[in-house]
C-alpha cells in the first residue's frame, strides 16, 4: 500500500505528493498516478484493497472533501465491479460499486473510463482514507478528479 501527502490546498482542489511536503505527482498526461492493482470479491472490504488517499491526521489537520474521481482500465477489463471503500483503521465501508463493461482496447474500442462523483462531496475525517479494489484481478488507474480541504 501507498501513503499519498496532500499538497498545495486551495478552497476547490489540492495536489498529491509521494512524501510529506514532497513534490505533487505528475498526474496529467495518461491519468494515471493512484492504481488500484490488486482484486478482492468481498462487499466489506476484508481482503486486499489499495491506498487511494488519506487524509492528514495529528493535531490540527484539516480533512478532506472528494468531489470525484476517475476509474480507467490499465487494459482489457472482464465484466465485473469496482469498489470504493471509506476507511477508518481496520473499518472499511462499501461507498460505492462501479459497474466495469467488458472491453478490449484497440484503435476502435476504448478502453473502460467512468467518473464517479460524490454529490455534496465524500467528506474525510483527519486519519480516515478513501480505498479501491477491482473485482477482477485487472489493472485499473482510480484518480481523485476534483477535493480539497475542509
Amino acid at each position: 500500500n501507498t501513503t499519498y501527502f496532500v499538497v498545495n490546498p486551495t478552497a476547490n482542489d489540492f495536489q498529491l505528493a509521494a512524501t510529506l511536503g514532497g513534490a505533487p505527482l505528475d498526474q496529467s498526461s495518461n491519468g494515471s498516478g493512484l492504481v488500484a492493482r490488486v482484486h478482492n470479491t468481498r462487499l466489506d472490504g476484508t481482503g486486499h484493497s489499495e491506498l487511494l488517499i488519506a487524509a492528514p491526521s495529528g493535531s490540527g489537520a484539516a480533512g478532506l472533501r472528494i468531489d470525484a474521481v476517475r476509474v480507467q482500465a490499465a487494459g482489457p477489463a472482464t465484466t465485473g465491479m469496482v469498489r470504493l471503500f471509506k476507511a477508518e483503521g481496520a473499518t472499511l465501508r462499501l461507498l460505492h460499486e462501479l459497474a466495469v463493461a467488458a472491453a478490449t482496447p484497440s484503435a476502435a474500442v476504448r478502453a473502460f473510463s467512468a467518473d464517479v462523483q460524490f454529490a455534496g462531496g465524500l467528506l474525510l475525517e483527519p486519519g480516515q482514507a478513501l480505498r479501491a479494489a477491482p473485482h477482477q484481478p485487472e489493472l485499473f488507474d482510480v484518480t481523485v478528479l476534483q477535493g480539497g480541504e475542509f
